[in-house]
């Protein structure tokens, strides 16, 4: 995994046009690197940074990277930057795409035993449904709590939340 080698990117390139389609077109995704000085404060943003001018003269266009690694307060509880995947709310502007949206969850879903014991499950340990998932383990590796997964169940199916509004 990581960032192809420059001969890699040239067979990309190579194979793209043997079958006839277009290297230009190939979005290159590059991304950044936080380096945390300590447990108890946040990456150095402009340390990641850095290697973003290398990215774009290789082709890299378009750039992953999650804010609250530089800005969060470590006084503050943990949370799982589920905005970095997932849209929640109508009116969030910024939000990832890699996983689905979350907006009406629970209106679509519903809020029955088993919907609830999904929801929680996938949050604690997304790989348990689904072995190659790229959503994070959150209760499996600590970085969510038992009860900050139960108040994300709650969000997601309450009927009055507003992302079911």
């Amino acid at each position: 995994l990581g960032q192809p080698t420059d001969d890699e990117l040239a067979r990309i390139r190579a194979a793209m046009i043997d079958a006839g389609r277009d290297p230009d077109a190939l979005e290159m995704i590059g991304g950044t690197r936080a380096v945390f000085p300590d447990p108890d404060r946040p990456a150095d943003l402009a340390r990641a940074l850095e290697t973003i001018p290398a990215q774009v003269e290789r082709g890299f266009r378009t750039f992953c990277f999650k804010p609250s690694q530089f800005t969060d307060d470590p006084a503050r509880p943990t949370g799982g930057s589920c905005y970095n995947c997932h849209q929640i709310s109508k009116q969030e502007l910024s939000f990832g795409t890699i996983g689905p949206s979350l907006y009406q969850f629970g209106k679509l879903r519903g809020a029955s035993e088993a919907i609830q014991k999904y929801t929680y499950g996938k949050i604690y340990n997304s790989e348990a449904s689904t072995a190659c998932s790229n959503m994070p383990r959150f209760g499996y590796n600590g970085v969510l709590t038992e009860d900050q997964i139960t108040h994300l169940v709650a969000l997601l199916l309450d009927p009055e939340s507003p992302v079911n509004k």
